[in-house]
């Protein structure tokens, strides 16, 4: 498990309507960006192919989006068929936003890219070795 920590993962922070998206190449995380749901599973296969993924992890919230998001990670596995993984995303999405305030990111952008950073906070979770659900 720490071997694959450091390979190209993809990182989606799960939203309703939209998913913020993040990779990490050998531990160093970066937002990718934020994508409707809609057509989701066209973006994912191709930022795979693109930036050669090797695993994919999910973030997982607390409450009624829980089994949503564990649904969703059952989906894009057998659409990447990659090892998949959830990790507890609790207040990622705020710890973003503080993050972006503390740094002085305009409102218009925080708002645009908010959920992709939410996607590096789950990722670095992940890659720092916090506690991971596999995807079956």
């Amino acid at each position: 498990m720490d071997e694959l920590r450091l390979k190209n993962i993809l990182g989606i922070d799960f939203g309703k309507s939209k998913h913020g998206v993040a990779l990490s190449m050998k531990g160093l995380t970066a937002p990718l960006g934020v994508y409707k749901s809609d057509n989701f599973e066209k973006i994912v296969s191709e930022l795979s192919v693109n930036h050669r993924i090797e695993a994919v992890v999910v973030g997982l919230p607390e409450g009624v989006q829980k089994s949503s998001a564990e649904q969703f990670a059952k989906k894009v596995k057998s659409i990447l068929n990659l090892p998949t993984f959830l990790v507890d995303e609790t207040l990622s999405s705020s710890e973003a936003q503080r993050l972006s305030i503390e740094n002085g990111m305009s409102r218009k952008k925080r708002n645009t890219m908010e959920d992709a950073y939410a996607a590096c906070l789950i990722l670095d979770s992940f890659v720092s070795g916090s506690d991971v659900i596999i995807v079956e």
